[in-house]
């Protein structure tokens, strides 16, 4: 299916698949813009639309990192300036401000080689929607400072409880995976708070599960002594040699579990063909942004937000 034309919009639906993969495959594996997390997260609250204006796609959705927000995004690397003034032209005719969020950087990157570069538009990194990227080849030997954390956490895991530690695939189809999971989210819901005070990750779960068919994912399962500790979620964008992350979740009784769940998981990979993982952004949260850090990234993807005076 086709997407109308600006300023028509219409509901994403999964079996848009195929046609949003043509606007998607050619820039960076954003996180947030892969199909699997636009069905899975940027659509929420099932209110996620689309519409195209030339090479690039226009996303309206509710915003699910500010609440009670209808925010306009755009994905391309040609056109974009025209698409960013007409989304303004539209948003102020309907009385709401000239604003677009999470506006990934190729369309920067395609605004900025414009010579007709309008004074009044303002761009702002957004620290707290930048991509961690990782290469996979250095959790081979985790050489370097960078990982003198990571390696110091691993030991003491190891130490503690690598003797009785199992990890197996968990297919996401099964109720034997399914039960276990969200099982799982809800004990440990008081843990999480901190970093998912909406607690969205099992709604998000769900429909990761719901929508298997157009989002196809994998799982690892982590056991110690046979009852499972953490899982990681993850699926393959249209780039080829990348992974990116959906969910990592832990038992935070178990000590350095999340480093252990990340770096097993990130090994798997490598086997897998995997060069490169997108581990996602931190939303702006402190103890998120300084663990992510310690685990040593490579290099980010960042995302503006774009507003006219």
């Amino acid at each position: 299916m086709s997407f109308p034309s600006f300023p028509l919009f219409r509901k994403l639906l999964p079996e848009d698949r195929d046609a949003y993969l043509t606007f998607y495959h050619d820039v960076e594996p954003y996180s947030d813009f892969s199909f699997n997390n636009l069905i899975i997260w940027l659509d929420l609250r099932d209110d996620l639309e689309a519409s195209q204006l030339g090479q690039c796609i226009i996303l309206r959705f509710s915003n699910p990192f500010e609440k009670g927000i209808t925010s306009y995004s755009i994905l391309g690397k040609h056109g974009c300036l025209g698409a960013v003034e007409a989304v303004f032209d539209l948003q102020i005719n309907l009385g709401q401000e000239a604003k677009l969020a999470i506006v990934p950087e190729c369309v920067i990157s395609n605004m900025l080689s414009r010579p007709d570069l309008p004074q009044n538009l303002v761009v702002r990194a957004n620290s707290d929607h930048r991509d961690y990227l990782f290469d996979v080849a250095e959790f081979a030997t985790l050489e370097g400072r960078k990982f003198h954390h990571l390696r110091r956490n691993l030991r003491t895991f190891h130490k503690e409880y690598s003797a009785n530690v199992r990890v197996g695939e968990l297919d996401l189809n099964t109720p034997f995976a399914q039960n276990h999971l969200f099982t799982l989210l809800a004990e440990w819901r008081p843990q999480m708070m901190k970093n998912d005070p909406l607690f969205d990750d099992i709604k998000a779960l769900q429909r990761h599960i719901k929508y298997q068919q157009w989002c196809p994912a994998k799982c690892l399962g982590f056991f110690l002594d046979g009852q499972i500790f953490g899982f990681s979620v993850y699926h393959y964008p249209p780039q080829k040699g990348w992974a990116i992350f959906n969910h990592l979740k832990n038992s935070r009784d178990i000590k350095f579990s999340f480093d252990f769940i990340f770096y097993t998981t990130l090994t798997r990979l490598r086997k897998e063909g995997i060069a490169m993982v997108n581990a996602e952004q931190d939303l702006g949260m402190p103890g998120l942004r300084m663990h992510k850090t310690q685990l040593g990234p490579v290099d980010y993807l960042y995302r503006y937000d774009i507003s006219r005076l």
